[in-house]
């Protein structure tokens, strides 16, 4: 009797341990999640902060944009500058203009001896211009990009007109021989000057003095005289 009354006490003693300590972790668990809770001001700063990291993302979007736009133009224009750089270059070299070097033809041309014809006519026995112009034509038609005739570049400008004795080009006189140097394909201008029936074979048909000879370097002179324009107006 006396040891169940002491297992009874012992009993209520753990009994009541238990409870305690049953009540102290609910507090806690109360308290923690208590303070897990957000007020109304949190949220309100929460809220304040988000709406400003909106607005400042969207500003910045914004800059993203006008910076990206500003390049497009600054690319565009540098691309437009670029085109009228290069477009001002390839005027320069069809107007004569600018100093050339590369491969082409050189034909050299001269008087035909007067031992060769049994003639009294001396004036068939010259090279006029006639013959220089169509030899340039020919080689305009062969792919000749430039063209100089005794060093005067041959422009759309150009004159080429006999004085006498001599031809004048570019206000400049020459004389024999003539020398007629074209840029281009080698091969090609060469092909193009065989062809039969062209006025290469027939000045050598002729007994005329001519030869031609392909060249990996050809330099050629600018220009220098520019064209005046005082009746002609831009449209």
């Amino acid at each position: 009797m006396v040891q169940s009354r002491g297992a009874q006490i012992s009993i209520a003693v753990v009994c009541m341990i238990l409870g305690i300590m049953l009540a102290v972790q609910y507090n806690t668990t109360v308290f923690h999640k208590a303070s897990m809770i957000p007020t109304t001001q949190s949220i309100e700063n929460i809220a304040a902060m988000l709406d400003s990291s909106t607005k400042e993302n969207e500003a910045l979007n914004e800059k993203v944009a006008s910076l990206t736009l500003q390049l497009d133009n600054v690319r565009q224009v540098d691309q437009a500058l670029a085109d009228l750089q290069k477009e001002l270059v390839n005027t320069q070299k069809i107007a004569g203009l600018s100093e050339l070097e590369g491969p082409g033809l050189v034909i050299t041309v001269n008087d035909r001896p007067n031992n060769l014809q049994n003639n009294n006519n001396p004036n068939e026995d010259l090279i006029h211009e006639a013959d220089l112009l169509m030899l340039i034509n020919e080689l305009k038609a062969s792919g000749a990009e430039a063209i100089t005739l005794n060093n005067e570049r041959i422009t759309a400008m150009t004159e080429v007109r006999c004085a006498g004795p001599v031809i004048i080009v570019n206000q400049n006189r020459i004389g024999t021989p003539f020398v007629i140097s074209a840029m281009g394909n080698p091969d090609l201008l060469e092909s193009g000057m065989n062809l039969g029936g062209g006025i290469f074979r027939q000045l050598k048909f002729q007994g005329f003095e001519i030869s031609m000879e392909k060249s990996e370097l050809i330099q050629m002179p600018a220009n220098n005289q520019q064209p005046k324009f005082v009746f002609g107006k831009s449209k």
